[in-house]
């Protein structure tokens, strides 16, 4: 995969604060304004699997950027949209390979055939994640097979759990225990690799990583397995961390004024990246669906 870099100073330290955005390399590429809705918020971006569509979710309550409200489907070669689902819901995790997405309902965790949005599987969380189901962040697909997918959650004091849940055999292991409260985590290559908030775990090594930058979301490159997408979630920031070199690089995304990116995902090939903006004002959020092309 070929990069477009331009240089402002010098590269960022890895483990150091981000103070100046001035001080990291900067990755180029050409941006498509994929959907844009004044009324609704557009959150929860998903690859298909064959890379041909972006599912996401249509929140209807434009006073928050994650509103509950129902899976549609933009097709990337007609530039069309297309409900999936009567059913609203709140967040969408899918798969990498397959399309099946997990959704977390009353001590639950469901399994749904995007397409159809019929469920295919369910399982309950350990006794512990029921105990902290309020306390329950995000659900991610396993970065190698979609027979498998991680929780996290917060007990005290200060502590969280992440936990893999088989859907082989419906088996719920404890993988980690870290220090921390933010529920920010992404499953990485190996199932042995994971990124929890700002720091990188090896479980193989014991080895810890530090990424010097506070996320508010985090996704491997599933083309790449040494890269890993930072979203701040302010300032129009978003970040490329290279685990090899442990160097944090900034992508342009061009963002309006305002415009602060949450939800980044990269494509299969890791040639392209999904990402929303979210603009705020005294009453309402308003929302864009940006597709971002590493390739030219």
């Amino acid at each position: 995969m070929r990069r477009m870099w331009s240089v402002l100073g010098a590269g960022l330290i890895a483990g150091a604060v981000v103070t100046s955005l001035l001080s990291c390399n900067v990755i180029q590429g050409d941006r498509e304004l994929l959907v844009e809705d004044l009324q609704y918020v557009v959150h929860s971006p998903h690859w298909s699997a064959d890379g041909s569509k972006i599912y996401y979710i249509l929140g209807k309550d434009n006073s928050s950027p994650y509103s509950i409200g129902p899976v549609l489907a933009h097709d990337l070669e007609n530039n069309t949209q297309t409900q999936i689902t009567e059913e609203e819901i709140s967040h969408l995790r899918g798969a990498p390979t397959k399309d099946i997405a997990v959704t977390a309902k009353g001590w639950w965790f469901w399994v749904w055939d995007i397409e159809t949005w019929t469920k295919v599987d369910s399982c309950q969380p350990c006794e512990e994640g029921i105990t902290n189901w309020h306390r329950i962040g995000r659900i991610h697909f396993s970065y190698e097979s979609e027979n498998a997918f991680y929780y996290i959650y917060w007990g005290e004091p200060d502590s969280l759990f992440l936990h893999r849940i088989n859907l082989e055999d419906y088996t719920d292991e404890e993988v980690l225990a870290v220090k921390g409260n933010r529920l920010v985590f992404a499953p990485g290559p190996g199932d042995t690799l994971f990124a929890i908030n700002d720091t990188i775990y090896n479980l193989n090594s014991g080895d810890k990583t530090p990424i010097g930058i506070t996320p508010r979301a985090l996704h491997w490159n599933p083309a790449v397995p040494t890269e890993l997408l930072v979203c701040t979630g302010e300032d129009k920031d978003l970040f490329l961390f290279n685990l090899e070199e442990e160097e944090a690089y900034r992508i342009n995304t061009n963002a309006s004024w305002g415009y602060d990116v949450y939800d980044a995902k990269f494509s299969s090939d890791g040639n392209k990246i999904v990402y929303i903006t979210i603009d705020y004002d005294d009453a309402a959020v308003y929302t864009q669906m940006w597709l971002f092309d590493l390739s030219n």
